[in-house]
């Protein structure tokens, strides 16, 4: 088993023993620190996903999203690639990906963070992991789309990975394709 893999599986490990009363005080806590950050307060644009089971719910960051006018894309994935599509908070335009993520219509414009930058709009991406490091490293789900979406657009935007404390190592195992975070968000505070 690789080191990352095993990482995996151990950090899965102590997630599933996180009570659903655990789950809703630690997400309320990194809700609160997310939206205290100056790249949230700044971004014209907040590209965030659609929280799976074991990751970090982010249903107040979508409202508070909607509710302060700020431009929101969820992901889609196509292929090996994953863009980011514009979302309006009606959830009857998702659908279930293979992955078990929701994400938006195809039909749903893109919003492609170049070109927003160059309109003078400022974006924050939330990124899910499993396990995160105190520099920014990011330990994902091993198919790269974030790591190869992070890479192309560097620059354009900040990037928030949001996890559990129990979800950071010490150091992680990084290859040269693997993508790190600007800021990391736990339900201690902001990392970075």
């Amino acid at each position: 088993m690789t080191a990352k893999s095993e990482l995996r599986r151990r950090i899965r490990s102590a997630l599933a023993g996180l009570s659903q009363k655990e789950r809703t005080d630690l997400n309320r806590r990194i809700t609160a620190h997310t939206l205290s950050t100056p790249a949230w307060h700044e971004a014209a644009v907040i590209l965030i996903y659609r929280s799976m089971d074991d990751e970090v719910d982010t249903a107040d960051l979508v409202d508070r999203a909607l509710s302060d006018g700020k431009l929101l894309g969820f992901p889609r994935i196509t292929g090996t690639e994953m863009r980011f599509h514009r979302f309006d908070g009606d959830t009857s335009l998702l659908s279930r990906h293979r992955y078990g993520m929701e994400e938006p219509w195809e039909s749903a414009p893109a919003l492609d963070p170049t070109e927003l930058r160059a309109t003078g709009s400022r974006t924050l991406v939330l990124v899910p992991g499993v396990g995160f490091d105190a520099v920014g490293n990011r330990l994902g789900r091993g198919k790269g789309f974030y790591d190869r979406f992070l890479a192309a657009h560097r620059g354009d935007l900040t990037s928030a990975g949001l996890c559990y404390a129990l979800q950071l190592c010490d150091r992680l195992p990084i290859e040269i394709h693997d993508s790190r975070v600007d800021l990391v968000v736990t339900e201690n505070g902001v990392i970075g």
